[in-house]
């Protein structure tokens, strides 16, 4: 599936990495993290070295924009794990943007080193040979308690749904029944350093001025030229006076389109707070916390959107709406509430594709070497090396 006009948030960022993966197979960790504010929902184990480690990279994350592309093309050439991690060692990146599926790829490299990715990035990202399954409805939920007992090491949850909806994000089990921590980005709404950010709700303000938090400009470009180049430019997002007489086929897009043109700060905020405020901070949730408030509507919310289907269109429901936001940290932006299920994609040209949902969970040590690989990464983005004293081997 290829767009033309694609500037939409995360499916576009999935896109611009296979197509970049397609085409290739052809400073040191001290940067402590900020005390806790007083507002601190959940428990955080604030010495914990990989959620240091996750910080201080995630100053530089918006470099990472097309490493996942590079770790594709390098894992392809390496023979050996080995070979890999040397091969990516040149490598430095130098990207401008950030989201789910670059955040989930640096997140990932940070608790399980370069090494343990060779098998994964050696095939085509997401692809069920490289490790992933796939996991339907209530699935999410066995895969996490056939896992509850795994207590001396570390477990990783990697998921991205495909389709006609698009996320990734990633989970990490904590040894000794800790609990579990979320950790995602949605490009156009907010970054890892955003979603970590320990602030109490009225301070979020301030994180957008700094550009912690965002508006989905891209959302919003990607629409104004297809309305334009479809009318010339009769239509646009700040004139849809007329947009019944050149689109009158897709009129049921009226409304997104005015929740587009009108999407402002105080919107963005409110819809990130609901997901930060209950998953984000580095917070570590209980399993019975995690189980209700982030797994039975995960579970719920893919089991939904899939008994939709994709060949009769009808009303997108407002609780799956919510949901999403409520669990990601912005809206979707290929559903809005009562808007015909197919409307999106009539309106670009596109096949409408069933949503799917896959996991990789993968085993690192209790204590993996975060510090080492955050060095890696913060190389490859600013080609500062770190102290000898903080070198080793990029692995778990």
């Amino acid at each position: 599936i290829i767009f033309s006009e694609a500037f939409f948030g995360s499916l576009m960022m999935s896109l611009r990495i296979a197509m970049l993966a397609t085409a290739a197979v052809m400073a040191a960790v001290h940067v402590l993290h900020p005390p806790l504010a007083s507002h601190h929902p959940g428990s955080f184990l604030e010495n914990d070295e990989c959620l240091r480690a996750i910080s201080a990279v995630a100053v530089y994350e918006n470099r990472f924009e097309d490493r996942l592309a590079h770790k594709a093309f390098n894992a392809a050439l390496a023979r050996t794990e080995e070979e890999f991690e040397e091969l990516m060692a040149q490598q430095r990146e130098n990207g401008t943007m950030y989201g789910c599926i670059y955040a989930m790829g640096w997140v990932s490299e940070v608790f399980a080193g370069l090494r343990r990715q060779w098998h994964e990035y050696r095939r085509l990202p997401y692809d069920l040979n490289a490790g992933y399954v796939a996991v339907f409805d209530h699935d999410v939920i066995d895969a996490f308690a056939a896992r509850r007992g795994i207590t001396m090491a570390r477990v990783l949850y990697q998921f991205i749904l495909l389709g006609s909806h698009v996320h990734a994000f990633m989970v990490e089990q904590l040894p000794n029944r800790l609990g579990y921590r979320v950790y995602q980005a949605n490009r156009g709404a907010f970054g890892v350093q955003g979603w970590l950010l320990r602030s109490s709700p009225e301070e979020l303000s301030q994180a957008f001025d700094k550009g912690l938090l965002m508006l989905p400009n891209e959302l919003y470009m990607g629409f104004d030229l297809r309305l334009r180049n479809f009318s010339d430019s009769k239509v646009s997002l700040a004139h849809l006076e007329d947009f019944e007489k050149y689109f009158p086929q897709n009129t049921a897009l009226l409304p997104y389109l005015r929740f587009v043109r009108d999407y402002n700060k105080t919107a963005a905020i409110e819809n990130f707070r609901r997901a930060w405020s209950q998953f984000g901070q580095g917070q570590v949730l209980s399993w019975e916390r995690f189980l209700r408030t982030f797994l039975i509507p995960l579970s719920n919310l893919t089991e939904g959107i899939r008994a939709l289907g994709t060949t009769n269109p009808v009303p997108y429901p407002e609780d799956l709406y919510d949901t999403w936001t409520s669990l990601f940290g912005c809206p979707d932006p290929w559903a809005f509430p009562g808007m015909p299920t197919n409307a999106m994609q009539s309106f670009f040209g596109i096949k409408p594709t069933r949503l799917t949902m896959r996991m990789l969970a993968r085993v690192v040590p209790m204590h993996p070497n975060c510090s080492v690989n955050a060095n890696v990464l913060i190389e490859a983005a600013t080609g500062l090396a770190p102290p000898a004293h903080s070198r080793g081997h990029a692995g778990g």
